[in-house]
């Protein structure tokens, strides 16, 4: 039995969209596949839709000052307060990537 239990698509810092991974996964015979993009469950339902699939995600987290990355599955539930979190993290991420871009500018 195959399984692919950690990849990423364009959703995070993959190169191929969610369709083009779980298709993959597919043609190589993969039983089991998750997608664990980083800090996102966007691609998970086009990745359900085109393989056996468990809903994944990459979770970055810290500890003590070290970024430590956490896979976690499911293969069933509501992650929607989960996706709402996800989402204002990366808002604020964003937004705090374009203060400092604009003090870097305004530095010279």
């Amino acid at each position: 039995m195959r399984f692919e239990l950690h990849c990423h698509s364009t959703c995070s810092d993959g190169t191929e969209a969610p369709e083009r991974v779980a298709t993959r996964a597919a043609e190589r015979h993969v039983e089991v596949f998750a997608l664990t993009d980083h800090d996102t469950c966007a691609g998970t339902g086009v990745a359900v839709a085109n393989a056996r699939s468990i809903r994944a995600v990459e979770l970055s987290c810290d500890d003590a000052g070290r970024t430590v990355h956490v896979l976690a599955f499911d293969r069933g539930g509501d992650w929607a307060a989960l996706e709402d979190r996800l989402t204002a993290v990366r808002v604020a991420r964003k937004n705090r990537l374009r203060v400092m871009a604009a003090k870097l500018a305004q530095r010279g």
